[in-house]
């Protein structure tokens, strides 16, 4: 693209890959480079403890046959036992050195094999993880989660093994104190052994480098600024360095040490990455809309917002069927803006009865909860009789075609008022509800064959297109209420985002239907 060869024009030659953990430098033999190797990292408080914590990692250095990453160096500096050092710098690639030492990595047989030779104990150091599907076959080969389609081709599966018995790689204690000079130091001698980064020094000055992504808000920037950019650091301070414009950063505990550390380093700014979210405004057509209020009559009386929360695991695949185990729902009046009533019940599943610790955390819904909720079919019938007493009938294009504008405003109260549901997303009505029903031979309540994606809606009327609900908020400049991933709060914030979009002249029509 061009802004890439802007890019490449500026540096001169320096391979921005460098700039990545994962990126393997040129092992020796190479006519421009020496390859990785990362000394001994000394406290200079005692001039003895290795910060690096293992002293074989000063020994091994890239080879041809054996390609190491300033990552590899990384997440075994970061290892509590010496066997999961020396299976990261040994026996992954890069990114599987970044998958391991982020407790992401399912491990093979071989794998664990190779752990227990090198000191990891067979039966309390590992995890075992087997998936079935439907009709219990197995999910897991070859140190891999299977869809069901990927199974249907795997004769005999072997199980996957995590490591740790609670899933997490054990981390040596000091790692936060120490991890940012860690990363540091590697940089530092990535950087230090390669021609290629003359190109940046002979720059007339070291621009701030931002990492800039929303995975990371320790080493990244968090995509608005708001993350600490360690690595984004890390690198400039590398570059000041090398040009004799900063003293080394040393490693020091003391926030207030006369050394020179990371923070002295400015944070990312807007000269440099545009951190500011687009402005709403409001499209023509809608203006004459927005200028009579809230008082405009809509095809549609009322929004019913939903958001289910349903059961799930921090494994692939999700649980088959995935059950809801939250039913919220907001009565929303189109005319007004206003929420009038609220429908919840908590949902007993029937399959799958025992929530996971992912599940709940995620959702801060408890096993007590569940057990103590109501069925699926029961919630279902509830909300019937919640539309039926609320004189409430689905929205349909041939109702709307029946009630004319003239009708509405005479505001009837003895006729029958239309509901549309509104989702964030349409997993919600078009996959959860459906798969659940079908798991038990059960069809989908005419109810819930129509509904609003509000992102769908929000992105044609505002012209901007949303990631999601908080999206959605930080772009109206509304904050978060309640908790994310509670199915009532998640719809409360879905609802303040409609009744804004009323207020600036949205109408509301019907986006998708099963």
């Amino acid at each position: 693209t061009v802004q890439e060869e802007e890019d490449e024009s500026l540096y001169n030659g320096f391979d921005r890959r460098m700039c990545s953990n994962l990126y393997l430098p040129p092992p020796p033999g190479n006519k421009n480079e020496k390859g990785l190797q990362v000394p001994k990292l000394l406290d200079p408080k005692d001039g003895k403890t290795n910060l690096m914590r293992w002293d074989f990692l000063s020994a091994t250095s890239s080879s041809p046959t054996n390609p190491l990453s300033s990552e590899h160096y990384f997440q075994a500096a970061k290892c509590q036992y010496e066997y999961d050092a020396k299976f990261i710098m040994s026996h992954l690639n890069s990114l599987q050195a970044a998958e391991y030492g982020q407790s992401r990595m399912y491990l093979t047989s071989d794998q664990k094999e190779q752990l227990v030779q090198l000191g990891a104990d067979p039966i309390n150091d590992f995890k075992k993880i087997v998936s079935y599907n439907s009709r219990g076959k197995k999910l897991s080969n070859n140190g891999k989660l299977l869809s069901s389609s990927e199974a249907e081709n795997v004769s005999e599966a072997s199980p996957v093994w995590v490591r740790g018995s609670n899933r997490l790689l054990p981390r040596r204690d000091d790692w936060e104190d120490v991890k940012a000079f860690v990363m540091l130091h590697i940089v530092r001698h990535k950087f230090g052994g390669s021609k290629s980064v003359q190109a940046l020094l002979s720059l007339p000055s070291i621009p701030l480098f931002v990492e800039h992504t929303k995975n990371d808000s320790t080493w990244g920037d968090g995509c608005d600024g708001s993350g600490s950019n360690f690595l984004g650091k890390a690198i400039t301070q590398v570059l000041l360095e090398l040009s004799g414009n900063a003293k080394p950063a040393l490693y020091s505990k003391k926030k207030n040490s006369n050394n020179t550390n990371l923070d002295s380093l400015c944070r990312p700014n807007n000269e440099l990455v545009d951190y500011s979210y687009p402005q709403i405004t409001l499209p023509s057509s809608s203006s004459s809309n927005a200028q009579k209020g809230l008082s405009t009559p809509h095809n549609i009386d009322y929004l019913c917002i939903l958001d289910f929360e349903a059961t799930c695991n921090d494994a692939k695949p999700a649980p088959k069927p995935q059950e809801i185990i939250e039913f919220p729902t907001l009565l929303l009046n189109t005319q007004t803006g206003n929420v009038e009533q609220e429908f919840h019940f908590y949902i007993r599943p029937d399959v799958h009865l025992t929530l996971s610790e992912f599940c709940t955390d995620l959702t801060g819904i408890t096993q007590d909860v569940v057990n103590s909720g109501v069925t699926l079919k029961e919630a279902l019938y509830e909300q019937q009789r919640w539309f039926s007493k609320s004189n409430l009938v689905p929205y349909t294009p041939q109702l709307s075609k029946l009630k004319t504008a003239e009708e509405k405003m005479k505001n009837d109260t003895n006729s029958s008022k239309s509901f549309l549901f509104v989702t964030c997303g349409d997993w919600d009505l078009k996959s959860c509800l459906p798969r659940q029903l079908s798991y038990h031979n059960q069809r989908v309540p005419h109810a819930y064959k129509r509904w609003i994606n509000v992102k769908h809606a929000f992105r044609d009327f505002y012209k901007i297109k949303p990631m999601g609900m908080t999206h959605m908020l930080r772009l109206l400049d509304m904050e978060l209420i309640g908790r994310h991933h509670s199915g009532i709060d998640d719809c409360r914030n879905i609802g303040r985002i409609c009744s804004r979009m009323l207020k600036d002249g949205w109408r509301p029509k019907q986006t998708n239907d099963i």
